[in-house]
This record gives structure tokens, sequence and C-alpha cells, in this order.
């Protein structure tokens, strides 16, 4: 089975994607910005699920994840670097006037 590093892990698209990699049987590497996050999205989280802090606007713990990955697992086969934000606005104006 493969290893995955997942950014974002403990919601949304990250969550759904650790989650189905896990049912599938692989191991996952799940990052968060609050590691505790990862854990209260998976309560019955297997061995193979180290929940590991990581902001990713923050290099340093992006390489201090990495590594404590490569410990527990001695490699990665797939990144899926989900984290971020999204901007969006809505036009108060009619489609019409637009």
């Amino acid at each position: 089975m493969s290893v995955w590093f997942v950014t974002g892990a403990s919601r949304g698209l990250g969550a759904e994607v650790t989650r189905e990699a896990l049912d599938r049987g692989h191991r996952v590497i799940a990052t968060a910005r609050d590691a505790s996050a990862v854990l209260r999205a998976y309560p019955n989280a297997p061995d193979g699920l180290p929940a590991v802090d990581a902001d990713v606007t923050e290099p340093e713990q992006l390489t201090a994840a990495v590594e404590a990955g490569l410990a527990r697992f001695g490699r990665i086969d797939i990144v899926a670097n989900n984290a971020g934000y999204g901007l969006g606005a809505r036009s108060r104006k009619p489609p019409t006037e637009r």
C-alpha cells in the first residue's frame, strides 16, 4: 500500500481524500494547522494515521511534518497538497446589469 501525505486533512476535500485513502488500506500522514482537529475528524483512527501540526505557510513546519512521516513510514509515495483558502465575491447587481 502507498503512503500519502495530505495537507488540510482535518476537513473538506483533505478529509475526504484522507478518509478514502484509509478506507482503501493506505497509510496517511495527515497534516493540519492543529493536529488535534485531525484526531477529532477520525476518532477511530487506525495506527496508519499519524496527525501532524503543519501550517502550509510555515516552511519549517512542513519540513518537520515530512520528516516525521519519513521517520514513521520510511517513504512518502503520494502528496495531496490540499490546504489553502479561497476568496470569493458576489455581484450585487442582477445578471442583466453586469
